[in-house]
């Protein structure tokens, strides 16, 4: 009988030790696979960021351009009419001019508030990923703590009520 019950106590110890290895690899597991979904995250919200930019140059290009040729349209168009350039034209189409280039700035600016924007969601996504990842490690280390200190305590009580079913505890010893 005595044997049984130490093989039963050693395997119950072994199926414990095997759980919390096993419950520690799955946290660590899933801990990685956290960190990898968040700097996935990160790069796809940086990408965006870098094609915004882009995108931007693009837009102020063309819109550059835009301006450029209604400037010398008009200016054509005030040669044509045989009126000079000298006076209240000339400043109306420098007005014009610098109202068009500064709808061009509040453009770039717009976009890179955006930009800015998008790269400060990835660098939080990935910092909040490695926190994520960090907090289940712990909670893993926690948890095969606990485990752990409840399979001592359960083969504690185990060791002791067999002793004491066996008669190795409790009884008074003979001198």
């Amino acid at each position: 009988m005595f044997t049984l019950a130490i093989i039963g106590l050693v395997m119950s110890a072994a199926a414990t030790a095997y759980g919390i290895v096993a419950s520690q690899q799955a946290a660590a597991r899933q801990a990685e696979l956290q960190e990898q979904q968040a700097k996935a995250q990160a790069a796809s919200l940086r990408e965006q960021a870098e094609q915004e930019e882009q995108d931007q140059l693009q837009r102020s290009m063309i819109a550059r351009r835009q301006n450029a040729r209604k400037l010398a349209a008009a200016e054509s168009q005030y040669a044509a009419s045989g009126v000079t350039l000298a006076g209240t034209p000339t400043l109306s189409l420098a007005r014009m001019s610098e109202e068009n280039e500064m709808d061009v700035l509040m453009q770039e600016a717009s976009s890179g508030r955006k930009r800015q924007l998008l790269l400060a969601e990835a660098y939080n996504t990935e910092q909040f990923g490695y926190a994520s990842a960090d907090l289940t490690r712990s909670s893993a280390t926690a948890g095969a703590i606990g485990s752990g200190l409840n399979s001592i305590a359960d083969l504690g009580d185990k060791l002791y009520s067999f002793g004491k079913d066996e008669g190795y505890i409790g009884q008074k010893k003979k001198n």
